[in-house]
C-alpha cells in the first residue's frame, strides 16, 4: 500500500511551497510530483501549450526546509511515489491555503489516487 502525509505549521514554509508552485504552473500544465523520503521532486516536460519542447524542468525541495512531518510509504524498496497532477490545481489549492495556520497534505483514492489538502 502506498501512504503519503505531510504537514505544513509554518506559514512561511506554506508561503514558499505555493510560490515555488505557482512558478512551476506558469511554465508547464502538467507535472510529475516525485516524492521520496527525503526530497520533494516536481517534474516538467511540456509547456504551457502541451506541447514538448525537448527541455525539461526539475524541481527539488529538501522536504525537512518545507515540512514539520512528512511520511511516506512507497509500492517498493525504492520507497518513492510518482504522482502526474495539473500545476494550475495544485496552486490555487496552496493559494488557499495561505490564510490557514496549518496545512496537512495527504495522497487520496477518490476514484483515481489525487493529492488532497486540508
Amino acid at each position: 500500500m502506498v501512504r503519503f502525509r505531510a504537514k505544513l505549521l509554518d506559514i512561511a514554509g506554506i508561503i514558499h511551497l505555493s510560490r515555488v508552485v505557482s512558478t512551476l504552473s506558469k511554465v508547464a500544465k502538467t507535472c510529475v510530483l516525485r516524492l521520496t523520503p527525503d526530497k520533494v521532486f516536481f517534474v516538467l516536460s511540456e509547456g504551457r501549450t502541451g506541447q514538448s519542447s525537448g527541455m525539461r524542468i526539475w524541481c527539488n525541495l529538501e522536504q525537512g526546509n518545507f515540512f514539520d512531518d512528512y511520511r511516506i510509504e512507497g509500492r517498493d524498496d525504492s520507497n518513492q511515489i510518482l504522482l502526474e497532477l495539473v500545476t494550475e490545481q495544485l496552486s490555487r489549492a496552496l493559494r488557499t491555503a495561505l490564510s490557514a495556520a496549518s496545512v496537512k497534505i495527504k495522497l487520496t483514492n477518490k476514484h483515481t489516487p489525487c493529492l488532497t489538502l486540508e
